[in-house]
């Protein structure tokens, strides 16, 4: 989840279910970062923070000025068929 760098480290070994779940329990969103080396969360855990009720904040993870311009990522993000929120 937190940490990774797509194809360079994988992300931290934490328990990402009971992480979510306390988010959700104490009203913590989960980063979305969009920065294109991050990404975090995990695609495949968007659905189950989803079911959780957890929130999420989606940002350019920016180091710089110039990398305020991957916020234009965060316009697609719902997009992702994994990411779309179910309606009951």
């Amino acid at each position: 989840m937190a940490g990774r760098q797509l194809q360079r480290r994988p992300g931290y070994d934490i328990d990402v279910e009971k992480v979510l779940r306390a988010c959700t329990r104490h009203g913590v969103a989960v980063e979305i970062k969009v920065h294109p080396w991050r990404l975090d969360m995990d695609w495949r855990w968007h659905q189950t923070a989803l079911d959780f009720g957890c929130m999420m904040s989606i940002n350019p993870d920016a180091h710089s000025i110039r990398e305020l311009d991957h916020m234009h990522w965060a316009s697609r993000w719902p997009e992702r068929k994994a990411f779309r929120p179910t309606v009951s």
